[in-house]
């Protein structure tokens, strides 16, 4: 990503997506998942916790960058819907 697009990134994830979380309950839903995780944690033994850690880390990174390749992509499209959608996508050419 560029070094625009990184600060543009940055941006919605510090302001407009929030938002946009309320509207789409990503907030209960986090909580839920939350609870959820910890209810399983507590249930493991020491071995298995870090197990289960692991896995929410790889997931929350798998998260990220879903949410990465989305705002790429919704960039990207809107980039090319400004020029008449006479083009494909930028990344799409690559």
């Amino acid at each position: 990503m560029s070094p625009i697009l990184q600060l543009l990134y940055d941006y919605v994830l510090e302001q407009p997506i929030l938002a946009y979380y309320r509207k789409t309950g990503y907030d209960q839903r986090r909580e839920d998942q939350e609870i959820l995780a910890e209810r399983l944690c507590r249930q493991l033994t020491p071995p298995q916790q870090d197990l289960l850690e692991e896995l929410l880390l790889s997931c929350a990174a798998t998260q990220s960058t879903e949410l990465e390749a989305m705002f790429l992509a919704a960039f990207d499209h809107a980039m090319a819907l400004s020029r008449g959608g006479q083009s494909l996508p930028l990344m799409a050419q690559k």
